[in-house]
């Protein structure tokens, strides 16, 4: 049975459950955990280092917590020290998507939907999402990191200057992770203007460059926040060049449906945790 029947989240027509994506978001934190454990480094789980053939024997709420930890622990200037190799790897990727990409040629484009009952802005706005992240440090860069991690364990470094959000993530769970400078943009000044619904109240709009060289990966992020007769539709659209593999499409299906549902369910819970 769904704990939070308020949210539907729908994927190329299809209804799926939170479990389901609870544990899609569970083996990419395995997939985390074992790239660390490759890199020579400690996984951790309850302030105990995890042996690495015990991985499997863990459950989907121990792989996603061990994930956290392991990388708070690690820090944000150790992590971008480990994966060096792996950027590189990541950046020659990009550079060759965008090469074999026909100059004219479409953006590749996706969407998901989601469905919040009894949600709205106005209600977002006031709940301090913040609290559902404790763990007792003052320090708000590490809040903004428990934050990003909460939402996604392939969220590997996550920080904000002005309307650059500097990210380590795995796009589309394809290759391998992605050092990348998302700039927050003015969807309404941009081209994306005929691709916004008119019942939108809140957009997030973002292009991808890379943070090596900040080469043009001609990735978007455009999301739409329409309020509804009983509470909020949230429309996800990914853009992204026709050399990307359908793969890397498909897969950042999952992780848009893994972060946003991990983000409306911190948001239910505190919700439900308030005397009415």
């Amino acid at each position: 049975m769904t704990v939070y029947p308020e949210l539907t989240v729908t994927i190329d027509n299809r209804p799926v459950q939170w479990e389901e994506i609870k544990h899609w978001k569970a083996k990419r934190a395995l997939v985390v955990l074992q790239l660390f454990a490759d890199y020579g480094q400690k996984v951790i789980l309850k302030n105990q280092t995890l042996l690495q053939d015990a991985f499997h024997d863990l459950s989907d709420d121990d792989l996603i917590q061990a994930a956290k930890e392991t990388k708070l622990a690690l820090g944000p200037n150790k992590i971008l020290e480990l994966l060096q190799d792996e950027f590189k790897k990541s950046d020659e990727m990009w550079h060759q998507i965008i090469a074999r990409t026909p100059q004219d040629a479409p953006l590749k484009e996706m969407h998901i939907q989601l469905d919040v009952k009894g949600l709205t802005i106005t209600k977002i706005a006031q709940i301090n999402i913040q609290n559902g992240f404790k763990t007792g440090l003052s320090n708000k860069e590490i809040a903004i990191l428990e934050k990003a991690y909460d939402l996604h364990p392939e969220h590997y470094v996550f920080s904000q200057k002005r309307n650059i959000q500097d990210v380590v993530e795995t796009f589309g769970e394809y290759g391998s992770p992605t050092h990348f400078n998302l700039m927050m943009l003015d969807a309404k000044e941009e081209k994306f203007l005929d691709k916004i619904d008119p019942r939108t109240k809140k957009i997030i709009f973002g292009k991808g460059l890379l943070a090596s060289d900040q080469f043009d990966i001609q990735q978007y992020a455009l999301h739409q926040f329409i309020p509804t007769k009983d509470g909020l539709h949230v429309d996800l659209g990914l853009f992204a060049p026709a050399g990307v593999p359908d793969t890397a499409i498909v897969g950042h299906q999952r992780h848009f449906a893994i972060e946003f549902s991990s983000l409306f369910i911190n948001i239910l819970k505190q919700m439900h945790s308030q005397p009415e």
